[in-house]
Parts: C-alpha cells; sequence; structure tokens
C-alpha cells in the first residue's frame, strides 16, 4: 500500500480539493491564512513560503506540499480504478 492509505487516516475530513486549493500560493496569502483557520490539518510555512501540510505518522512528523498530497491521491484513485476494473490505466 503507498503512503496515501497510511497518512489519509491522520487527516479527517481532509479532500484532495483543499490541497488544490494552496498549490501555487504562498503561506503568507490571505486567502491561504483565511483557509487554514478552517482547517482540521496544520499547515506551515515552508522553503519560499510554499505551505507544506504536517501530517503526524508512526508519532513523527511529516511534512508535504499541495502537490505531493494530490499526487498521493490520485495514485490511490487511479490504484482503485485499477482493482474495479482488473486492469491498468495508462
Amino acid at each position: 500500500m503507498g503512503v496515501v492509505v497510511v497518512v489519509a487516516p491522520t487527516l479527517p475530513f481532509f479532500f484532495p480539493a483543499d490541497a488544490k486549493r494552496l498549490i501555487g500560493r504562498r503561506f503568507s496569502d490571505a486567502s491561504v491564512q483565511s483557509d487554514i483557520k478552517l482547517w482540521p490539518f496544520k499547515v506551515i510555512s515552508g522553503p519560499g513560503e510554499k505551505p507544506m501540510i504536517v501530517v503526524q505518522h508512526k508519532g513523527e512528523d511529516k511534512q508535504f506540499a499541495a502537490e505531493e498530497i494530490s499526487s498521493m491521491a490520485l495514485r490511490r484513485l487511479r490504484t482503485a480504478c485499477e482493482r474495479a476494473k482488473r486492469t491498468e490505466i495508462c
């Protein structure tokens, strides 16, 4: 299983659409600061003011960019589709 299976339970009420709202934005952007107040997960400023989503895995904090979270969600969706169709999706 992939990282999403491990990480997903640590992000209650978290949807990929939420992560996509961070793509291309700076941590200091007003929209990011407004959204952070509504989310049940932690977002910190990373290199170059890139918003980083913090999740806990095996007692350790891990940071992921929104692009990484979206990528994990898409991989999981692809895997689920491939299992359901019993064929590889290109």
